[in-house]
């Protein structure tokens, strides 16, 4: 069995207390999980210090992949957590005494970026070994926040991933009423994390024909999205705005969507698919008309991910495969009315879009909060 590296961090104790269960739980770790090999390291609640510990440590070994762990009292579940975020505003001063207010973690620096590791599929592995799990939107905006953002974007684009897990508090820290999880539940809840990294959907990518293109196609696909922030054009600017909402599709979404893209896939469109186990898992649509006079934009009508295959590299492949078929056509531009969520956003930003030159009406007539992007091709 070939053996992979993975570097897994806790916290030290912070804000007066005498333990921290992110620590204790990966100490607790055995040194290796199945083709895992562990490395273990134990850094400072202090904002940048506890970023560049973990990059250099990582300097030096070289991981498949970085899994942080932190510590998040209040919360009654196992979190692993989806993206990470620009923004540094500690609510109490961190071990050496900083408390930046509003700042950012990179100055300059991306808005948000995505975990690379399979999130989605932590969940449901730490769920089946019998461990209460979910998703969490938010690494907050302490130093845990401040670690993820840091390895992300260090390590954005290459083949080292790295994602992050909170855990509650241990039963002696917890208060009267407050939430809490053993370390015996925290050490199965991360075993089990860290033999989901590999994911569990060898995905297949074909084209997807008319004769195909039916509500069935769609039945185990769910497109909820829990959406907490959006980007909105304010004036000549953007900015994000708190905008929560569950974005999600009807039974009629689900004709409309059959109707639509069998005449995409009817009049020599793409309709492009990603396939686990049988299953339909993503899928992308390119209309085939050129517009927008001398930028020859190709329309990316379509590309969503189902909900429990998210952050697994579906999305980026599907969204290539669009880019190659438009380019043997000839367009110049993939044109994406793209929906505004802080996360949907940063997927584009980092495959490379920016905004349309020329906006097409019809998409903004349909959709007006949605963002016009472009990508060249």
């Amino acid at each position: 069995m070939k053996k992979k590296k993975l570097l897994i961090t806790g916290f030290e104790p912070f804000h007066g207390g005498t333990v921290n269960p992110s620590w204790e739980a990966v100490a607790a770790l055995p040194e290796q999980i199945g083709e895992w090999e562990l490395t273990k390291l134990r850094i400072p609640v202090i904002f940048g210090k506890a970023g560049e510990a973990v990059l250099k440590k990582a300097e030096t070994l070289g991981p498949d992949v970085i899994l942080c762990v932190g510590q998040a009292g209040g919360r009654n579940a196992v979190t692993p957590e989806v993206l990470a975020v620009n923004v540094k505003d500690a609510p109490f001063p961190d071990n050496a005494g900083q408390l930046p207010v509003k700042e950012p973690v990179v100055p300059g620096g991306e808005c948000a970026y995505f975990s690379t590791v399979p999130v989605r599929n932590l969940v449901r592995k730490v769920r089946e070994a019998g461990i209460s799990c979910r998703l969490s939107y938010s690494a907050g905006v302490y130093v845990c926040n401040d670690v993820l953002y840091r390895v992300l974007e260090r390590y954005h684009g290459t083949e080292t991933k790295a994602g992050f897990v909170h855990v509650p508090f241990l039963p002696e820290q917890a208060g009267e009423g407050q939430p809490s999880m053993t370390l015996e539940e925290m050490t199965r809840a991360l075993t089990a994390a860290v033999m989901a990294l590999d994911g569990d959907c060898a995905a297949e990518y074909r084209s997807i024909g008319t004769e195909e293109i039916c509500r069935e196609l769609f039945r185990d696909f769910t497109r909820r999205q829990e959406v907490t922030k959006c980007w909105r054009r304010d004036g000549d600017a953007w900015t994000v705005k708190d905008v929560p909402f569950t974005d999600d599709w009807s039974e009629e979404d689900y004709k409309t969507l059959v109707l639509r893209l069998k005449k995409t896939a009817a009049s020599g469109g793409l309709v492009y698919g990603a396939f686990c186990q049988g299953k339909l898992t993503g899928f992308a649509a390119v209309e085939p008309e050129f517009f927008g006079g001398e930028q020859r934009y190709l329309d990316l009508s379509f590309l969503h991910v189902s909900q429990d295959y998210r952050g697994q590299g579906i999305g980026t492949e599907l969204f290539q495969a669009a880019r190659e078929w438009a380019g043997r056509k000839g367009a110049k531009k993939l044109y994406i009315s793209a929906h505004s969520a802080v996360e949907t956003q940063a997927f584009y930003r980092r495959m490379g879009c920016s905004e349309a030159q020329v906006y097409h009406p019809g998409h903004v007539l349909e959709e007006p909060f949605d963002c016009q992007l472009e990508l060249e091709i």
